[in-house]
């Protein structure tokens, strides 16, 4: 049958690496085969985890807009004004931060020093410290302010 021990032992080796290879092929193609079925199937929703967040991000600018316009246009408004608009922030941010955060609209922490906004928007975030600040002064100046703002 064989004429030496070295072709049998020849043969037997090239079998089990042969028969190896085409194990760890099958299992390969097997492999690719549900890799691609499983990117075929998330990607619709991935790339919808993309729109949205991009949306969000349009969406970001646009508020930051509006607060900062909004927040400039108070720099020069008469003190009880600042106030005022000071303890309705104060009354809000405390309401929205005990709402849990299963509430519509609730939010983590004080806005101005919020991470997220922090990253994004830091020139706003900055504003709306000083702002707030700047109106916490006011009100210590003026005892005509029934409450103080406090977030």
């Amino acid at each position: 049958m064989y004429k030496s021990n070295e072709s049998y032992l020849a043969e037997s080796h090239g079998l089990s690496v042969g028969k190896s290879h085409g194990l760890r092929q099958g299992r390969q193609e097997g492999f690719d085969d549900g890799w691609t079925q499983a990117v075929a199937k998330m990607q619709p929703q991935y790339d919808a985890v993309i729109r949205e967040r991009n949306e969000l991000a349009f969406a970001l600018n646009s508020l930051s807009v509006i607060a900062f316009s909004a927040l400039s246009s108070l720099k020069n408004a008469p003190p009880q004004h600042r106030i005022t608009a000071a303890e309705i922030y104060a009354k809000e941010v405390n309401r929205l931060t005990r709402a849990g955060s299963n509430a519509p609209g609730a939010i983590r922490v004080v806005p101005h020093t919020d991470p997220a906004l922090l990253a994004h928007e830091p020139d706003l975030a900055c504003l709306m410290k000083r702002w707030f600040e700047e109106a916490l002064a006011l009100a210590n100046k003026h005892p005509s302010s029934s409450h103080s703002p406090s977030p």
